[in-house]
């Protein structure tokens, strides 16, 4: 068990509603960890793909969210990174929608690997997008735009040589993601709820 060697995490985080705090990630297979450097990852995170997916996530976002940093954590063996760059970035959004800042958008990140051990889920803040009031969904069009956006990223990062997988530390493999797809159904930044800030009435009995 454990994370497979010369693995990369990339994670986005940022804030959201002031003192609330947010992060997903996603893994690269068989990185190169020696190019792994805050100024090599300054030059990625702006390069297009990156700044289309930043463009895209800002539509669902709200304006009390924004995305700060983006980090690369890298494993020659074992569960500690063994390397890191930081690059800090400022996405705030746009989003016109004012929804509670636990609400996110889910994206499923698919391999041919059957079982939870294949897929993989990326939990974005979700509290400024669209949705209908009839059906209680998402708008289709902005979940989309981070679907395209991410996908093209991943496909670009691919080029490069190491691929986008999931990654299993029961198994300690790697799957090559094949498609990413998010549903319209308003989800929950669960991973999160011990950093959601709380106000609540008391009453005694």
């Amino acid at each position: 068990m454990g994370i497979p060697v010369n693995s990369l995490k990339v994670t986005f985080s940022g804030v959201s509603g002031g003192p609330e705090v947010w992060q997903t990630s996603f893994w690269i297979a068989g990185a190169d960890l020696s190019t792994v450097s805050d100024a090599n990852l300054a030059i990625a995170v702006a390069s297009a793909p990156w700044t289309n997916l930043f463009n895209a996530l800002k539509l669902i976002m709200n304006t009390s969210t924004q995305i700060t940093a983006v980090d690369e954590y890298g494993y020659a063996g074992g569960t500690a990174a063994s390397v890191h760059a930081h690059a800090t970035v400022a996405v705030l959004g746009t989003g016109a929608s004012a929804h509670p800042n636990q609400c996110a958008l889910v994206t499923t990140l698919r391999t041919a690997t059957p079982g939870r051990s294949g897929r993989g889920r990326m939990y974005w803040p979700a509290n400024g997008i669209l949705h209908s009031a009839a059906s209680g969904l998402y708008s289709p069009a902005p979940c989309d735009g981070v679907t395209d956006a991410l996908s093209a990223l991943f496909t670009s990062q691919n080029l490069a040589g190491p691929k986008v997988s999931v990654i299993s530390q029961m198994h300690t493999s790697a799957a090559a993601v094949l498609s990413v797809d998010n549903d319209y159904v308003p989800d929950t930044q669960r991973r999160r709820s011990n950093k959601l800030h709380s106000l609540r009435h008391s009453h005694v009995v």
